[in-house]
């Protein structure tokens, strides 16, 4: 039996053929998140430092832990929509390279929040503003005090994460009480129903922030 030239090229197409069908349903697209992938089950988010969130939904809420380079869980959080934080505490920093032997997580502070207003999820264009009270304890001494914030929602835009496409919008937050203002930035993914802090203010140092996404998942 033998192939003519018609049968090799007919061959040679169904094979180029085969090739791309293969490459769309390869892993790269298996891979893009859903919000069924965050439901009581931790997600990688890769930061520009090098640093990580491991995210994850819950009843409760959305759960944030962040960890440093080292692997160092340092803040762990509890908000909703991923965007308005309900309750947080801060770890003690404890550098590996130092030889600190400190024993971590140790506890530094934590904190809740209560809105007189529920918080809405993030609509593109829209704004939401609200008064409410924070309470926390900082190492030992109980602190409460009022507050007022506004959020903006930044239009919506499409992002490319871990080779995977998804619609976001930029949240960005005023906060400001009596004895202290700070701003905060959040990048919520609509098609996933989470938020993820990129921006905010060390309550430890008092220093701003900043810290953008390169990967989500893995």
């Amino acid at each position: 039996m033998f192939m003519t030239e018609n049968d090799s090229f007919g061959a040679f197409m169904f094979l180029r053929f085969l090739a791309v069908v293969l490459c769309l349903t390869g892993p790269a697209m298996a891979e893009c998140l859903t919000q069924e992938d965050f439901i009581d089950a931790e997600v990688t988010v890769g930061l520009q430092a090098g640093d990580e969130w491991r995210v994850m939904r819950s009843d409760d809420g959305v759960q944030a832990e962040y960890r440093d380079r080292y692997g160092e869980p340092l803040r762990w959080q509890l908000t909703e929509h991923g965007v308005y934080p309900r309750f947080e505490q801060q770890n003690l920093s404890v550098d590996p390279a130092s030889g600190n032997q400190t024993p971590f997580p140790a506890a530094s502070w934590e904190m809740e929040t209560v809105y007189d207003q529920d918080p809405p999820p993030p609509v593109a264009g829209g704004n939401f503003a609200t008064t409410g009270v924070a309470s926390g304890n900082f190492g030992g001494v109980k602190k409460t005090w009022a507050f007022t914030v506004a959020y903006s929602f930044d239009p919506e835009k499409t992002v490319t994460l871990s080779g995977c496409r998804y619609r976001a919008i930029g949240v960005n937050g005023s906060f400001h009480s009596s004895s202290v203002d700070w701003m905060g930035r959040w990048v919520y993914f609509p098609d996933l129903a989470v938020g993820i802090q990129t921006k905010g203010k060390d309550s430890r140092t008092g220093e701003a922030w900043v810290n953008g996404m390169i990967a989500l998942g893995g």
